[in-house]
């Protein structure tokens, strides 16, 4: 993200996003780790059980990838395949 975009967030916004233990994650990361389509994830994002987005850009929704990943873990161990 350029200096310049962040300057166009609010301070509390710029501040998570800048966080030293910040990892990451847009829609089409959480699709990947998923192994599911784009839509899907935003589908799943409305569900109660699932992450809710550190910050909603414009964009799209930014989560915290510790966060993703243990959905996607419990979710397996529900869901053997």
């Amino acid at each position: 993200m350029s200096a310049a975009s962040l300057d166009l967030l609010s301070t509390d916004t710029r501040r998570k996003l800048l966080d030293d233990d910040a990892d990451l994650m847009g829609t089409i990361e959480v699709a990947r780790l998923l192994v599911v389509s784009r839509q899907r994830v935003l589908l799943l994002a409305k569900r109660g059980d699932f992450p809710a987005p550190l910050v909603v850009l414009s964009m799209g929704n930014v989560w915290r990838g510790v966060n993703s990943r243990a959905w996607a873990a419990s979710r397996a161990a529900r869901d053997p395949r």
